[in-house]
């Protein structure tokens, strides 16, 4: 029960378009046996669960199985950033200063090797707002300032756009959207562009 099988698993729904957690849907053999064709023509999962990795062991296993595969990767995406492995000599950074090098060092390689890298981030413990109507709580969108260096990030990331769910769970049903005065939707999404 890893990070990396429940990438697979992700990967699966979504190509099916069915949740395994859902009794309205089931997943054949067949169905899941063909999601997973499908993934291994595509994606290549770098595990660095065991080990973690730093930016630099992350680019060479991407190089490595350009090689090892005859194949040229286009899309490179981090889960999670903040928690990569720092590399010896960067220990003694502040976060600031790290995540400058960080978002430096991943522009220089996804220039160089023509890369287009996704970098996901998760946010620290935002205040949660209080609907006026329900007196329910949910998470406010994120804004750069709630990532771990997110100022570097804004700064020197090309793009920046927040995923980002109202409600996510049965309880939270009947929360209002203050932009729209109707109730959100459960596992309503909403894709926020901070900077493009």
């Amino acid at each position: 029960n890893g990070k990396k099988e429940e990438l697979i698993m992700d990967i699966a729904m979504t190509y099916l378009r069915k949740s395994l957690f859902s009794h309205n849907y089931t997943i054949t053999d067949e169905e899941l046996f063909e999601s997973l064709t499908w993934m291994n023509d595509y994606f290549y999962i770098i595990d660095h669960e065991s080990a973690i990795l730093n930016i630099r062991d992350i680019y060479q296993a991407v190089a490595d199985i350009e090689v090892a595969y005859g194949i040229k990767i286009d899309c490179v995406a981090i889960d999670n950033a903040t928690n990569l492995a720092r590399e010896a000599d960067k220990h003694k950074m502040m976060i600031h200063e790290y995540m400058n090098y960080l978002m430096t060092a991943i522009n220089r390689t996804s220039l160089s090797r023509n890369y287009h890298t996704f970098i996901l981030f998760h946010v620290g413990k935002q205040d949660r707002v209080e609907c006026k109507t329900t007196g329910k709580k949910y998470q406010a969108p994120a804004t750069h300032y709630d990532i771990v260096g997110g100022q570097m990030v804004n700064y020197l990331g090309y793009q920046l756009a927040c995923v980002y769910r109202p409600i996510s769970n049965e309880e939270q049903i009947g929360i209002i959207d203050p932009d729209t005065g109707a109730p959100f939707e459960l596992n309503e999404t909403h894709i926020i562009v901070s900077k493009s």
